[in-house]
């Protein structure tokens, strides 16, 4: 699991060790922290490419989203993680009432590794 730093415990922030950066000691763990990034990255948000980033708004965030483009989307967002070797599965379920949407996916890893969602998780923003 990922660690925290003890002066700043938020999940995903860089853990500080007598001032020098603790790096990732595994494949997952970097992995994970990838897939963060990518997934809260939307497209058109970058400047110098607005065709980069995870389409939320153009194909998930909207009336009546295509569970097939959703799940496209996602896939290809955990396939093309550096690190990623293929993806064996993955569901997403939609709770519109809610507002919710929950994300779960196994992929293989570059090292062998098997990689499971719900053990570095939650990757998605709540909304």
């Amino acid at each position: 699991m990922e660690t925290i730093d003890g002066d700043n415990p938020v999940e995903g922030d860089l853990a500080l060790s007598a001032g020098d950066l603790v790096w990732t000691s595994d494949l997952a763990t970097e992995v994970a922290q990838r897939l963060r990034v990518r997934f809260r990255f939307f497209q058109g948000e970058w400047f110098l490419d607005r065709r980069e980033g995870t389409p939320w708004y153009q194909s998930i965030l909207v009336k009546n989203p295509d569970s097939q483009t959703v799940q496209a989307v996602f896939t290809k967002v955990v396939r093309e993680t550096v690190g990623v070797k293929a993806v064996d599965s993955l569901s997403f379920s939609l709770d519109h009432a809610a507002r919710e949407l929950s994300l779960e996916f196994v992929a293989r890893l570059q090292d062998g590794s098997t990689f499971v969602s719900k053990d570095f998780g939650p990757y998605i923003l709540e909304f």
